[in-house]
């Protein structure tokens, strides 16, 4: 079954279909549907009758479907076009009914009905009454259930590829939307990271640090892995991870013996994939915003873990709050707001981000099921 719907829509996709391939399985469609008219006849109606009766319920049905699909619906779902559209409706069933009457006066001169039999009875009412009695209330309720029986099939399949049309647009607009933001927080993000890396550098040439030299190298190994992967949606975990770790290295350099770094690693991380970046802000979080008790060190600890698919990341640093500045937000700034989002559109339902944020101490842990 499976195979047979890829075939089916590689050949008769949604959207794109070739004229002359459309043509082709309209047609297939409509001789399918008129060999089970025939088949439906199960009087001892002569071949000629059977063929002509197959014949009139394709033209019949055929009238009914492309009139409706084409010329009345898209006037009826529209309050501009409405009333042309209940105007449309009614002759078409006009039509319809008049095509009726010259069917069943074919039907009856060449005698192909049985006779005394219900259809044939019901065509010589039919034919002596006209149009007009087919709007007394047991007919008209007949005729429309006829129609509804002939048009019912081809109308829900157009119905379905309708509604498949739009769920695939509504996917498209979602997905480019998705996207589109993805990239506007990308872009927030990379110069927040940059502009706080060089302030760290600037700070070490000021003070005429030795490092400083080392961590421009460092600094332009991180800038090389952000231009080549930032536009990326998916790198390597293992990168990734390093690109971290050069990070942390940066900021040692930066802030010597301000800062005590732990930073630990474990599990396998070949073969895998995650955002580039989405971890990153979380790090330099830790560095811009901790706060020690005067005198003492700045203690950060960064705790890498993958197991069963499932990295596990956590990063907590000192946060004395008697030290802190009024203008200095608790739970970071614009990068860490945008790195929240980032997990949300592209790891909706596997991801988890707990903060903890105490008077001493601020914490994040982040769960993300990646994928290989």
């Amino acid at each position: 079954m499976t195979k047979f719907l890829d075939w089916y829509y590689n050949y008769y996709p949604l959207e794109n279909v070739p004229q002359s391939r459309r043509l082709w399985i309209h047609i297939c469609f409509w001789l399918f549907f008129g060999s089970f008219a025939g088949l439906s006849v199960i009087t001892n109606m002569p071949l000629t009758g059977k063929v002509f009766a197959a014949f009139s319920e394709v033209v019949g049905a055929s009238l009914m479907y492309y009139g409706m699909t084409y010329c009345v619906f898209p006037r009826l779902l529209s309050a501009k076009t409405f009333l042309l559209g209940l105007i449309l409706l009614l002759l078409l069933f006009y039509v319809f009914l008049l095509f009726r009457l010259a069917t069943f006066t074919v039907c009856l001169n060449n005698a192909y009905y049985i006779p005394k039999s219900f259809l044939y009875q019901y065509a010589q009412g039919y034919v002596k009454n006209g149009v007009i009695g087919i709007w007394k209330d047991k007919n008209f309720f007949f005729e429309l259930n006829m129609i509804l029986s002939l048009t019912l099939l081809p109308f829900l399949l157009k119905f379905s590829r309708v509604i498949g049309v739009y769920s695939a647009n509504i996917n498209k607009v979602s997905k480019e939307k998705t996207e589109l933001e993805i990239y506007f927080l990308r872009t927030q993000l990379n110069p927040h990271f940059l502009f706080n890396s060089l302030n760290s550098i600037y700070s070490q040439v000021v003070n005429q640090d030795s490092s400083a030299a080392n961590s421009i190298i460092v600094l332009s190994n991180l800038l090389k892995y952000i231009i080549s992967n930032s536009a990326d949606v998916y790198v390597d975990l293992t990168h990734e991870i390093n690109f971290i770790r050069d990070y942390i290295d940066l900021e040692k350099m930066r802030s010597g013996n301000k800062v005590r770094i732990r930073y630990s690693q474990e599990g396998e991380f070949n073969k895998y994939v995650i955002a580039p970046l989405i971890l990153t802000n979380y790090v330099e979080n830790a560095f811009k915003h901790g706060r020690a008790n005067i005198g003492e060190a700045l203690h950060i600890a960064v705790d890498v873990k993958f197991l069963d698919e499932i990295l596990y990341f956590t990063v907590e640093n000192d946060n004395v709050t008697t030290n802190r500045r009024v203008d200095t937000p608790k739970s970071g700034g614009l990068g860490m707001i945008n790195t929240r989002r980032r997990l949300e559109l592209l790891y909706p339902q596997k991801h988890t981000l707990n903060v903890i944020n105490t008077d001493t101490k601020f914490r994040v842990e982040i769960q993300i099921k990646l994928n290989m």
